[in-house]
């Protein structure tokens, strides 16, 4: 049996099947990372809780796009990608279930990924930052970046832009 503190296996397969959406975006899949990662976790007698849960998806996630090479490297070090912390956005999220599913498609998964983490599981900055592996500025850079595709493409839909 693993050791530490485990949570209902009911909410933390939910919670990790929502996670493999954010990223993938496709239900199938999600049911395959999530029973992967499940698997992996039970054969390793891992900790049954949503971080090491989550770190186990989305390591099984990036390493299929690596060997499939479908992610494109983006460097976050560019400063030309700045962010304004300064800077914050209200999102009107008055569309629909399908407009919100074109929108989120848009997102790179990572994007995706980051905003679901901290805006949906409720994870802070720092937490996300640790889950991903990434610097905390970059959290910031991603989720920043996500909301403003959100509010170009929501601004799009509002006005008939979009197909």
């Amino acid at each position: 049996m693993s050791s530490g503190p485990s949570e209902p296996v009911e909410d933390l397969l939910q919670a990790g099947y929502r996670y493999a959406m954010s990223i993938c975006h496709q239900p199938a899949m999600a049911e395959d990372l999530l029973q992967e990662a499940w698997y992996r976790l039970l054969k390793a007698d891992g900790p049954r809780i949503k971080p090491y849960l989550f770190t186990t998806i989305r390591n099984i996630f990036y390493n299929q796009y690596k060997r499939e090479k479908l992610v494109s490297i983006v460097s976050f070090d560019d400063e030309s990608q700045s962010v304004d912390a300064s800077q914050s956005f209200e999102i009107d999220y008055a569309f629909s279930a399908a407009e919100l599913e074109k929108i989120l498609t848009d997102l790179k998964p990572i994007e995706r990924e980051a905003l679901y983490l901290q805006a949906v599981e409720g994870f802070s900055v720092s937490e996300v930052a640790q889950l991903l592996d990434v610097p905390r500025g970059t959290v910031h850079s991603l989720i920043f970046r996500a909301k403003k595709k959100l509010l170009k493409q929501h601004a799009k839909t509002a006005s008939g832009v979009m197909s």
